[in-house]
């Protein structure tokens, strides 16, 4: 479902290029952009999730973690309860990452900084205390650019450190560099 949520964040970026002579449609499609681009990392990061849950390999507080489950003294064992626990899906990127690829500098990792004030942006938009959307359409545009090629950049990053394979071409092609 991922790889639909990033062909969405495309496509509203590109309806919103188009819409740039009527600012509150283009503003729209801005908005939907992010959103969809942000729901794309979530996604990826359930289906890894799951993909973990499945493997016998992966430690059930680790499982936990990257499932929202908490992880509890039960019986006197630990294990992974029914009750949730959320954790943020920046956590849970830096996690896959120093799992599977430690040599990953996230310090000086230009996608990673883009992805976080991304993020920041969102939540902007989904936790708005504003009556009115008053960003400019070339800050917009800035900010989806960045933001949505960093979001293929790291979820590509995140394939690869993960499964050992690389986003498809179609899918990578979504970043708007």
């Amino acid at each position: 479902m991922f790889e639909n949520y990033l062909e969405d964040a495309h496509y509203f970026a590109a309806q919103a290029e188009i819409y740039k002579g009527d600012s509150s449609t283009a503003r729209r499609y801005y908005r939907a952009s992010i959103v969809s681009a942000w729901s794309a990392v979530e996604s990826f990061l359930n289906f890894v999730g799951d993909f973990l849950q499945k493997d016998p390999r992966c430690p059930p507080y680790e499982v936990a973690l990257m499932t929202d489950k908490a992880f509890r003294l039960n019986g006197g064992l630990f294990k992974i309860t029914d009750q949730p626990e959320y954790h943020r899906p920046e956590d849970k990127v830096k996690f896959l990452l120093a799992k599977f690829m430690p040599q990953y500098d996230l310090a000086h990792n230009a996608s990673w900084s883009a992805l976080v004030e991304f993020k920041k942006r969102r939540d902007s938009l989904v936790h708005s205390r504003s009556e009115t959307d008053t960003t400019e359409l070339d800050e917009y545009e800035a900010i989806v650019k960045r933001g949505l090629s960093a979001t293929v950049g790291i979820v590509d990053d995140l394939c690869i450190a993960t499964f050992g394979r690389s986003l498809r071409q179609r899918v990578k092609d979504l970043g708007l560099y």
